[in-house]
């Protein structure tokens, strides 16, 4: 994939770590052909269009606009055609972008996820979701909000900054009653 991106657009800087860290999050996505996937802090969509040939849809949403139109432009560069962006803050009610999602991906900046969106993923039965954080005292914090709701089912470090103390994670997570 070749990516536009903008100045104020965020991309991982280690190409070779960023590949581990999509690889982790399309193991832990189990995806299918079938499913139409949520990406929120979606930015210039390197998380989606990554994942976009191995599902029927990807849709992402991001606040910052010089990402989106990146994102926009990125999906015409790499002809693909099952993926939009749109322009809005996660820190809106998202229930018109969740409902009909199999999957939905976050992957928020170092404060982590707030606890109102929490509670509309919580409440609106999506049954898989993979949580990308590059703080694990946020990722800690937003687990324990998730956890009567959604089994974890493995948390996995990926070094992206090699002999630093910086380090993203991924966690695979499942709706608990559909077991």
């Amino acid at each position: 994939l070749k990516f536009k991106i903008s100045l104020k657009s965020f991309y991982q800087v280690n190409y070779q770590q960023m590949i581990k860290l999509y690889k982790t999050v399309e193991s832990k996505a189990n995806l299918n052909q079938e499913m139409n996937v949520l990406d929120l802090y979606s930015g210039i969509g390197t998380i989606s269009l990554f994942l976009a040939s191995k599902c029927k849809s990807v849709t992402g949403v991001e606040v910052v606009k010089q990402a989106v139109d990146n994102a926009l432009e990125n999906i015409k560069i790499n002809n693909i055609k099952n993926a939009e962006y749109i322009l809005d803050d996660a820190r809106n009610p998202l229930d018109k972008y969740i409902k009909g999602k199999d999957l939905v991906i976050v992957d928020p900046p170092r404060k982590g996820l707030n606890e109102k969106l929490i509670n509309t993923l919580i409440d609106s039965n999506v049954d898989n979701i993979v949580y990308v954080s590059c703080n694990p005292a946020t990722l800690a914090r937003d687990l324990s909000m998730f956890k009567n709701d959604y089994d974890f089912s493995s948390i996995t470090p990926v070094d992206m900054f090699p002999m630093t103390t910086h380090v993203e994670c991924v966690v695979g997570m499942q709706r608990k009653d559909n077991k």
